[in-house]
């Protein structure tokens, strides 16, 4: 078979002895401009010398060198050879430096005291050493300071008292309510402990579909019974349904009267306010008070109708002024209905009783005014002059804060 191989060295000629190279100078293989030539064999000895085997272990320094010179025919240079010794080129400063100048002591001795009793700096024989005071001393010590504390406290008093505000001329002096001042409080104890019973009463208040079963839970009922059953309001909530619990229970105590309040919220969402106070060991319901009572409607109020003789409601300081009731003989007060539906205008004289004690109850004053929050009151209303509006009346008197009677 026919081999297929194709010897690719016989599609070259030989290369001659004349052949030169073109680019053979760059390589540094013309002999002239040789950049780096390699040192000559190294011979091994047969018997070397001591130095020689001390040299070994010489280290050795290979650096970069120029371009060995070109020699004609001659043998090339080998590597040049620098041997690392144990010594370290110091320099020296060209100047010296100044000497320094040597350290003289002297020795001075101690000066003597004439006396051996000098104390020296700081110090004294009996240094370091416990000493006893003087009884006497330690107790007119504390006896001083026992006089000086007592003193203090005793000008106490009179120091505040010098510096204490005083009201100004024209300035209002704002006073503590005696009725807010608590004389006893084992009686609002005895009224916060008595919860569930003011709920169950009101409950059977709430539900009664009779002045007969309502008589057995009011205060003073010889009092109120004309009333109740003048009245004759139909039941709150029906008997089968009773009310949520409430958490808002609280005492008060005015005039020397202690009584408990109950809010909370009827099935139909409005809410009541339920007064009751302690008699003969049990609470009993104050009707008045829980019902708003009044003796006049504030529609009949708003028309200048109506018996105005016991009228409860919020009131709160007003600005309106008219011909009738000038501003600078009354004082103008608003006058809500207990369901805040209502309102007429109510004035007071300046300088009496009832203007004086409303001005209490409002905090107010010629530059302060009184306090927008409306508080609740009941009072005595009185017709005012002719030209007066049909809703506006004339305070005659404050029956009691609150709407509960002392």
């Amino acid at each position: 078979m026919e081999s297929r191989l194709i010897d690719i060295t016989a599609q070259f000629p030989e290369v001659s002895p004349d052949d030169v190279w073109e680019d053979v100078a760059g390589f540094g293989f013309d002999g002239e401009n040789t950049a780096t030539s390699l040192p000559a064999k190294r011979v091994r000895a047969e018997n070397p010398s001591p130095a020689a085997a001390a040299g070994r272990d010489t280290p050795l320094r290979i650096a970069p060198q120029s371009p060995a010179p070109v020699n004609n025919g001659g043998p090339s240079p080998g590597l040049e050879v620098q041997e690392i010794n144990g010594r370290v080129l110091r320099l020296e400063p060209e100047e010296s430096a100044a000497s320094r100048m040597p350290r003289q002591v002297a020795f001075r001795e101690r000066q003597s005291h004439p006396d051996g009793n000098h104390p020296a700096s700081g110090e004294t024989r009996e240094w370091g050493r416990s000493k006893r005071q003087s009884i006497v001393w330690i107790l007119g010590t504390g006896m001083a300071v026992a006089c000086t504390v007592v003193g203090a406290l005793t000008l106490l008093p009179m120091v505040n008292e010098s510096n204490a505000a005083r009201p100004r001329p024209g300035q209002i002096e704002l006073v503590l309510d005696p009725d807010e001042r608590p004389k006893d409080a084992s009686s609002l104890t005895a009224i916060l402990a008595r919860q569930d019973e003011a709920e169950r009463l009101f409950h059977a208040f709430a539900s009664a579909s009779s002045p007969n079963a309502v008589l057995p839970l009011v205060r003073d009922p010889a009092v109120v019974e004309p009333l109740i059953r003048a009245e004759r309001r139909p039941p709150l909530t029906s008997g089968t349904r009773r009310l949520q619990r409430t958490s808002n229970w609280s005492a008060f105590e005015t005039n020397g009267l202690t009584y408990g309040l109950l809010k909370g919220d009827l099935p139909d969402l409005s809410d009541f306010s339920a007064y009751f106070v302690l008699s003969d060991g049990r609470l009993r319901l104050d009707w008045k008070a829980s019902t708003a009572y009044g003796t006049a409607s504030f529609a009949e109020l708003e028309r200048k109708k109506g018996n105005p003789g016991e009228i409860r409601g919020w009131i709160s300081a007003s600005d309106f002024y008219t011909l009738a009731f000038p501003e600078n003989e009354f004082q103008s007060y608003q006058l809500a209905s207990p369901d805040r539906l209502n309102s007429v205008w109510c004035y007071s004289r300046r300088g009496e009783a009832a203007s004086e004690r409303l001005n209490q109850l409002l905090k107010g004053g010629d530059i302060l005014k009184s306090k927008a929050e409306s508080v609740k009151i009941t009072l005595q209303l009185e017709s005012g002059p002719d030209d007066a509006l049909a809703n506006q009346w004339l305070i005659g008197e404050v029956l009691h804060k609150d709407w509960i009677s002392p």
